[in-house]
């Protein structure tokens, strides 16, 4: 299961990571580029590897910090869950490492072998992340 941070945002353990990281592609992305941004129509699941991404939301015409993510933190998983349109922004602060799932092979053939794995996958590795200790599928036992 994924390590308590001590704040609302778990990190993936490495067992989680490895799950991953055949359902997707690596890419190295610069201090000050944008995984996504406020009012995308959607967006992807990213796990940072190394470097720094910051969620930030625009306020009055400036960006505010919500929170930093380090190596192991995931972001995306709402888009990837509800498919939501975007409301906030995130922006590399130090450039980072990270790994997103495949956009070729999940978008160009939805219902494919490997777009139900990927998302079975990252599904079942968010709702783990989110689990409380002591519990068994989000029940307390």
């Amino acid at each position: 299961m994924a390590a308590e941070t001590g704040d609302a945002f778990p990190e993936l353990n490495d067992a989680e990571l490895a799950a991953l990281a055949p359902l997707g592609v690596r890419r190295v992305v610069s201090a000050g580029e944008y995984l996504y941004r406020e009012g995308d129509a959607g967006y992807d699941f990213h796990v940072v590897l190394a470097g720094a991404v910051e969620i930030v939301v625009n306020t009055d015409g400036k960006e505010r910090v919500i929170v930093r993510h380090s190596p192991g933190r995931f972001l995306g998983e709402l888009n990837l869950l509800t498919g939501q349109r975007v409301f906030v922004s995130a922006r590399v602060a130090e450039t980072a490492k990270c790994l997103r799932p495949n956009d070729q092979q999940q978008r160009t053939v939805p219902g494919s072998a490997h777009h139900r794995k990927l998302k079975r996958t990252s599904r079942r590795t968010v709702a783990r992340a989110f689990t409380p200790p002591g519990s068994r599928d989000g029940v307390p036992m």
